[in-house]
């Protein structure tokens, strides 16, 4: 009698050290699940954009009819608009010499509307009654050299502006397409599984897993919550997950896994915030 108790109270402590066991596998899947979690977020985040300044082309355009109204009275007066019919398709014969005529060519028609803007009516006065250049000659021209050195430099740096603002667009660009690659194995940004690129082998739980993980994210999350024995595994969730294993990964559960994840609706990322989740994973 006492070896059968003896026995009885073996097998109930060998069940709750096997349940414990299992309990904490679960909650360890459970946790890599919520873990690849941040990642499968990201499918339906965007880049985070960021707010820029305006373009600034009126206060350039300021700028430019300031440097033109103190320019020399004869250079203002060789791009006076003359009622629409200065232009360089009109003038470019007549201006046989250099540097004049390949630096005029890109800036000729500009200068004429420099010229016009500073006889534009604002408030029943023009431009430049309302912005009049010095009264000295001497003044003119060293204002004129300073407003002139002030739009080199402001046209030079909207130039690397608008070149930034190209990279940082293409930086987002790239960073989706890089998310979508990792979430489903894929080279191309798409949000559809393909064989042998979002699981190895997509026929079953052995051959898709055991040795073969590291495919993508969705492939891992349904290695780790799915089980070979069974299509509604416990593994990461109670009541079960019906992850079926099926011979086209296509019709895999993926939306069981998504399901487990869920997505905040305008969720943004940053560079930042991808180096956060990428550094929680490592160690995994």
């Amino acid at each position: 009698m006492l070896h059968t108790k003896a026995a009885f109270t073996a097998a109930i402590l060998l069940t709750a050290q096997a349940l414990r066991v299992e309990a904490a596998f679960q909650a360890d899947a459970a946790a890599d699940l919520q873990l690849l979690c941040s990642f499968i977020a990201l499918e339906a985040a965007e880049p985070h954009k960021v707010t820029l300044p305006g373009e600034l082309d009126q206060e350039i355009q300021e700028v430019r009819t300031m440097n033109m109204s103190t320019a020399a009275p004869e250079s203002q007066a060789i791009f006076e608009p003359k009622g629409g019919q200065n232009t360089w398709e009109k003038t470019k014969d007549d201006t046989k010499s250099e540097p004049y005529r390949s630096h005029w060519e890109n800036t000729y028609d500009k200068w004429v509307a420099d010229r016009a803007n500073a006889q534009d009516m604002i408030d029943n006065k023009k431009w430049i009654e309302k912005n009049p250049p010095p009264s000295t000659e001497s003044g003119r021209q060293a204002a004129h050299e300073l407003i002139n050195a002030s739009l080199t430099e402001i046209q030079r740096l909207k130039l690397e502006y608008d070149e930034q603002k190209k990279a940082a667009a293409a930086h987002a660009a790239t960073a989706k397409t890089k998310i979508m690659e990792m979430l489903y194995g894929q080279e191309k940004a798409s949000a559809t599984p393909v064989a042998a690129k979002t699981l190895k082998a997509a026929t079953g739980y052995a051959a898709d897993c055991g040795a073969n993980g590291g495919y993508s994210v969705y492939g891992d999350a349904l290695c780790i919550c799915g089980e070979a024995a069974s299509n509604t595994p416990a593994t990461c969730n109670s009541p079960n997950l019906a992850i079926t294993w099926q011979t086209d990964i296509k019709t895999t559960q993926l939306s069981i896994i998504k399901g487990k994840c869920p997505t905040k609706p305008g969720a943004t990322y940053t560079a930042e915030s991808l180096q956060t989740v990428r550094t929680a994973l490592a160690p995994r």
